[in-house]
């Protein structure tokens, strides 16, 4: 992306430069929504297994079986605390931080609002370079 932004900038195309820096925006964000994420799932998985206060008790869950089918058609058995199936699994995951999360939802989403608008008046080169990184990190990922 910083090669696109060298691109716009020496072609003068500024609608160009504002989607690659909307895309950079939107890579940061998702970067910290993963984040806040994981640290969720961390918290849960803590409490769950060890109660409030992880790794003070170190007291033993109730262990259960879960049977999970994979999209390509498999079931896997799943031997897992009852709280980690129960927050970590079944649930969407609570964010540590929950103003953060809040604002960088936000933050992504206007990033995505300039990125849709400021691609469309782009050069069409700068259109073809930007739907080339996205189609290939996307594959990549």
């Amino acid at each position: 992306m910083a090669a696109l932004s060298v691109l716009t900038l020496l072609m003068g195309d500024y609608w160009g430069l504002d989607t690659s820096v909307a895309m950079i925006v939107s890579v940061i964000v998702r970067w910290v929504l993963v984040k806040e994420n994981l640290l969720g799932l961390d918290e849960a998985a803590q409490t769950a297994c060890y109660g409030v206060g992880a790794w003070q008790g170190m007291k033993t869950a109730e262990q259960v079986k879960l049977f999970i089918t994979l999209p390509d058609g498999k079931m896997v058995t799943v031997y897992a605390p009852r709280g980690v199936v129960i927050n970590c699994i079944t649930k969407k995951p609570t964010a540590p931080n929950p103003s953060t999360y809040l604002w960088a939802t936000r933050l992504g989403w206007f990033a995505f609002g300039i990125h849709v608008i400021s691609l469309g008046q782009a050069n069409l080169i700068t259109q073809i370079c930007t739907v080339g990184l996205l189609v290939g990190s996307t594959w990549l990922t």
